[in-house]
């Protein structure tokens, strides 16, 4: 149900589902990339039902003004990261150690805005899509991050979590903080929370996927 589809410098998702769903888009110039990805899924943007976004950086909703310019998606995204895309400017988060401001370069590239359709605040049902999940609130990362969980135990989380090092080419499956985030407070809650409503897999916006166990360690760990 749920295909990882890697891009320049993160991870977009496809839940294959009755009306499919496309989770973020990633980086200004990954459109053509991101058209070959889904085209390898028997898909084309134009079969797409949605796209939702986990959070409002630059290398995950990049390439969203370029796919609405071809094919008319609703896009939704939560009321507390709007702002940003509105202007094309990447949410706040703060750079942690060497290898965050090295993100943090990247994420002073600005992207060309859009409007989005459709904006929640706690949570969001997707089962009229034909998707056995919820959208929910996960701040941390950004004010505005958000995750999706399946029923099956799965959920994709944005940048909540990232996996390994170098964006997720050394050790993806290793969890560990994403390289900028706002709060750590809220990160280890809604890792929490996750792990209280049984998630077994973590799909990540850079590297992954992460098991259960490795992330319940390391949270322990933090704590």
């Amino acid at each position: 149900m749920i295909s990882r589809l890697p891009l320049t410098i993160s991870n977009a998702y496809l839940i294959q589902c009755e009306q499919p769903i496309l989770v973020d888009t990633g980086s200004p110039g990954d459109f053509q990339l991101l058209s070959r990805r889904l085209e390898k899924e028997g898909l084309t943007l134009h079969e797409l039902a949605m796209i939702v976004h986990t959070h409002a950086h630059a290398d995950h909703v990049g390439s969203t003004h370029a796919i609405k310019e071809k094919a008319d998606i609703p896009t939704i995204i939560h009321t507390n990261d709007l702002q940003w895309i509105e202007k094309g400017a990447n949410a706040p988060a703060g750079a942690k150690g060497l290898t965050g401001l090295i993100g943090s370069w990247f994420l002073a590239r600005r992207f060309t805005p859009f409007s989005t359709e459709i904006i929640f605040e706690g949570e969001m049902d997707l089962n009229p899509f034909g998707a056995p999940a919820k959208l929910i609130h996960t701040p941390g990362h950004t004010l505005g991050s958000a995750s999706i969980i399946f029923e099956n135990g799965e959920a994709i989380i944005g940048d909540l979590l990232s996996g390994g090092h170098f964006g997720g080419y050394i050790q993806p499956s290793k969890p560990r903080f994403p390289y900028l985030y706002r709060d750590k407070k809220n990160i280890l809650m809604n890792v929490q929370r996750l792990l209280d409503w049984g998630v077994q897999r973590f799909h990540v916006g850079h590297g992954g996927p992460l098991k259960r166990d490795d992330v319940a360690k390391w949270l322990q760990k933090m704590k």
